[in-house]
Formats: structure tokens, C-alpha cells, sequence
């Protein structure tokens, strides 16, 4: 449900500690991260 909620809603990013959904990042262009990284991604593309 969540990986159809995400891609219906065009998301970019699921932010998770359920390892089942962590093993398939990424899918279908959405990266699947845990908190840490998400920060890390979203600070790396602020940075830009």
C-alpha cells in the first residue's frame, strides 16, 4: 500500500525503517531511505 500510495502520488521519496521496503530501493525512481539518509539526500539537494 505504501509503494502504491507513493507512486500515485508522484513521490520522490519514502522515508522508512521497515526493511521490508528498504531491500527495493530504489523502485521505480523512488528512493527508499531511512531517516538519516533521507536527511542526507534532502540536504545534498538543497545544497545544490
Amino acid at each position: 500500500m505504501v509503494i502504491a500510495t507513493a507512486l500515485a502520488a508522484g513521490a520522490e521519496l519514502i522515508v522508512t525503517d521497515d526493511s521490508d521496503l528498504l531491500v527495493l530501493h530504489p523502485f521505480q525512481g523512488i528512493q527508499i531511505q531511512k531517516a538519516a539518509q533521507a536527511l542526507n539526500h534532502i540536504k545534498s539537494t538543497i545544497d545544490r
